[in-house]
């Protein structure tokens, strides 16, 4: 039996403040974007859910010429409705270089943060993501 294909229609509103001194070597400033996503609803589909999305960097400048940034960002999904299983490729993992939509690709689930879930069929254990993500990080820049 052949599985019908799954059909996702979604709509993004996202909205961004941009102060920083220079888009690629900033030494001041912050840009902030906060993001939503409503799946499903009056747009049909198969996957019903919500998601927000708040993303925040800051820059400034100390020690000399160094430069100082801190970056957070905070994302959190629902499904719609109760029934309704928050969709595979919508849940949220942690990434790292190389990675698309927030999963990693050359290693997708088989990153160690996070819920794990054991298949006893394979013995194997993968991430199996969230529905809601923090992540911080700080950094010194050497010009």
């Amino acid at each position: 039996m052949r599985k019908r294909a799954r059909i996702s229609s979604n709509l993004t509103q996202a909205i961004s403040r941009d102060s920083r001194n220079d888009p690629e070597f900033p030494s001041r400033g912050s840009v902030s974007t906060l993001r939503l996503e409503l799946a499903g609803g009056p747009m049909g589909g198969d996957d019903q859910f919500v998601k927000a999305e708040f993303d925040n960097q800051w820059y400034v400048r100390f020690l000399g010429s160094r430069v100082g940034r801190q970056h957070g960002n905070r994302r959190r999904g629902r499904p719609d409705t109760q029934s309704i299983e928050y969709p595979l490729l919508r849940v949220l993992l942690h990434g790292r270089c190389g990675n698309v939509a927030g999963h990693c690709v050359a290693r997708l689930r088989r990153t160690k943060v996070g819920p794990q879930v054991y298949v006893p069929e394979t013995g194997e254990t993968f991430a199996a993501g969230g529905k809601a993500l923090f992540k911080q990080s700080f950094e010194l820049r050497y010009p």
